[in-house]
């Protein structure tokens, strides 16, 4: 069971599917506000679609400046990552 943290920032990688897309659900249903990230750029946008304010983001996590630029996003849209 996860808290519920209505508004807190979470971030998910390889979150288009398999566990990282249901990690992403339930934080999702516990109110968190969930960036989900994936390689697979359409399967991010898409799993991001099925959840409340959702953001999908393209990250490789192999590749640091791809993991930068999306941090840096989502702190300019929401300040940080809870």
């Amino acid at each position: 069971m996860i808290p519920t943290l209505k508004g807190k920032v979470a971030l998910v990688t390889s979150a288009a599917s398999g566990i990282g897309a249901s990690i992403a659900q339930q934080l999702a249903g516990a109110g968190y506000i969930v960036h989900v990230t994936d390689r697979d750029t359409e399967g991010a946008h898409a799993h991001a679609a099925s959840l409340e304010r959702p953001m999908g983001w393209r990250m490789d996590v192999r590749d640091d400046a791809e993991v930068g630029a999306a941090m840096q996003a989502i702190k300019e849209r929401e300040g940080g990552i809870d």
